[in-house]
């Protein structure tokens, strides 16, 4: 076997370890309790404009620690009917309150009360930024959607805002007596380990591309 095809699958064997120590997704921002808890009985309303409530929207405030790639969002969710749908957003922050969309998801088949654990897999994978603000939004998306989103149970504190709007223009961000939602985000954390291997057989194989022969 020559030296070149050599160095190829050496790249290739780094390539595919960092890929495999980059598989397992983090927990970047929880507000559920033990055993995936949460209040069962208490939460935000999710109600479109022709409902008893009126329209509601709901964000909740979060930031990771370290740098990663959005892998899911994990949400206590519930609705009254099997026509109504909800859009999970995720957004970046606007001077403390929701702003740009960077993901949206459309849900429909929610359950029925009580509210279960909704796990949403990320198709843009988000780069998420250490120290950034973002915002995490369910907004109703037909007029008779009505619903909720429940509370944790640990007493989480952070932003939280009800908004009259889909934008999210209207309604004052606070920290709510009753805590932030029950919600989680998880993503995948760059390996520097993987990192510095793959680069190392990659420059290896750059190098005898360019050596000549004796």
């Amino acid at each position: 076997m020559s030296t070149n095809m050599r160095l190829w699958i050496a790249a290739v064997l780094m390539l595919m370890i960092g890929v495999s120590e980059r598989a397992q997704a983090d927990v970047l921002y929880s507000t559920f309790g033990p055993g995936d808890s949460f209040n069962t009985s208490q939460g935000l309303t999710v109600s479109g404009a022709t409902t008893m409530s009126g329209y509601n929207a709901d964000a909740n405030q979060f930031s990771v620690t370290t740098n990663a790639t959005l892998n899911t969002i994990e949400l206590a969710l519930f609705v009254f009917s099997a026509n109504d749908s909800v859009a999970v957003e995720l957004t970046a922050d606007n001077a403390g309150r929701p702003g740009a969309v960077l993901e949206s998801y459309t849900l429909i088949s929610l359950p029925f009360v009580p509210a279960k654990i909704i796990t949403i897999d990320s198709t843009v994978h988000t780069e998420l930024v250490a120290g950034d603000f973002y915002w995490l939004a369910v907004v109703p998306l037909t007029d008779t959607t009505a619903g909720g989103w429940n509370d944790n149970s640990i007493g989480a504190q952070g932003l939280t805002i009800q908004s009259s709007d889909a934008a999210f223009l209207t309604g004052t961000p606070g920290f709510f007596s009753t805590g932030q939602s029950a919600f989680r985000i998880t993503g995948v954390v760059p390996e520097p380990a993987s990192l510095a291997l793959l680069a190392t057989g990659l420059t290896g194989l750059m190098f005898s591309r360019r050596r000549k022969p004796a």
